[in-house]
């Protein structure tokens, strides 16, 4: 599922203008090797979301990640 602009500026008005952080960082060759891989189908984006409640952030595991 997409998030459109209209879905962001619908719960900005509900929660407020979420905060944008853009990172930089460098990858291995297997690490950007894999990131090319997962970029089917036009697919260009990514994006994390911090959940900070009570001074702690709150970690959502995906399921498909392997153990450890």
């Amino acid at each position: 599922m997409y998030v459109t602009e209209t879905m962001i500026a619908s719960l900005s008005e509900l929660y407020g203008v979420p905060q944008r952080t853009e990172l930089t960082f460098p990858v291995s060759r297997d690490e950007y090797d894999r990131i090319r891989a997962s970029q089917k189908n036009g697919r260009r984006h990514d994006f994390t979301m911090y959940i900070i409640k009570d001074h702690l952030i709150v970690v959502i595991a995906k399921h498909f990640y392997p153990p450890g």
